[in-house]
């Protein structure tokens, strides 16, 4: 992981990235050298005709699976192909299968790419999707429990989004074990405050018994990975687990960490990554560019 200024190198072989009419994804997708770029262009995000830039991927498609496997590129990529993702724009479970569906066409690395905002459009009360519907799994990212009887865990990734914690929290309101990870340090020194301020509004729908909060970077989806890891391994290990339910509703950085996680650890642990359906998502809520990450990951 580190913080980068120069994006002229090196240059890549495919660059991907989500439209989401923001300065933060327009100027690195211009500054990212690569053989081929691509705008995704996702339905939820309603893009106009006249906005759709050049070199774009179009789907009408709503699922995860059925969006990222249309990407043709993808079907020319090798293990010695240099990819890079910029995550900033791209929605979170398309993302996280996108990852996945990397690791299984063989790809040794990517870059992954993510912009921190100086600010967002209306700062705690921002407004990020529209018509919130029930989780789901994502694609690819589903356990059998092998345990009968046992404890249901939940651990959210907490972000802004007061209707999708409150939405996850209710589809599975039989979780015996509730594990909150707040961004921290956040992106800004306010957002921690704002992040706290949204949480505190599902109180009554969190409840109190049985919930954990706990603290792991807003930019780092390996100190994040490291946090979530210690709750598996450490802080459960005492109790007969059934099934562990990963909800990324916080930064792209953390929901990268809950990725990563199932991916070398599903083996050991029924894991399964939920989502929030979301019919529409807000464009240009981000403003300003304050650094740029690149995290690399190594399949």
């Amino acid at each position: 992981m580190e913080e980068i200024t120069d994006l002229s190198t090196p240059k890549y072989d495919l660059f991907l990235s989500g439209f989401d009419g923001c300065d933060r994804t327009s100027i690195i997708f211009n500054r990212v050298r690569s053989r081929t770029k691509k705008w995704l262009i996702f339905p939820q995000y309603n893009v106009l005709a006249d906005q759709i830039p050049e070199s774009s991927y179009i789907s009408r498609s709503v699922e995860e699976d059925e969006f990222i496997n249309g990407i043709e590129e993808l079907n020319q990529l090798n293990r010695r192909s240099k990819v890079c993702i910029d995550c900033t724009g791209i929605i979170t479970p398309h993302l996280i299968y996108l990852i996945k569906k990397l690791q299984l066409i063989g790809v040794g690395k990517v870059d992954i790419l993510y912009s921190e905002p100086i600010s967002y459009e209306k700062g705690e009360n921002t407004l990020f999707t529209r018509k919130v519907a029930h989780s789901k799994v994502i694609p690819g990212f589903s356990a059998i429990s092998q345990e009968i009887g046992g404890d249901d865990v939940l651990i959210i990734c907490a972000g802004y989004d007061k209707s999708q914690i409150e939405t996850v929290i209710r589809d599975k309101n039989n979780a015996a074990h509730r594990f909150f990870i707040v961004g921290f340090p956040s992106l800004q020194a306010d957002m921690y405050q704002q992040n706290l301020i949204q949480l505190h509004k599902t109180k009554n729908t969190i409840g109190s018994e049985n919930v954990h909060y706990c603290k792991a970077p807003a930019y780092d989806p390996f100190i994040t990975a490291q946090e979530i890891t210690y709750i598996i391994h450490k802080r459960l290990q005492n109790y007969n687990i059934s099934n562990i339910f990963f909800a990324p509703l916080s930064t792209k950085a953390q929901a990268i960490a809950m990725a990563l996680v199932y991916l070398y650890d599903n083996n050991r642990h029924p894991i399964s990554l939920i989502y929030p359906h979301c019919e529409e998502y807000q464009m240009g809520v981000a403003k300003g560019i304050k650094r740029t990450w690149k995290y690399t990951i190594e399949f």
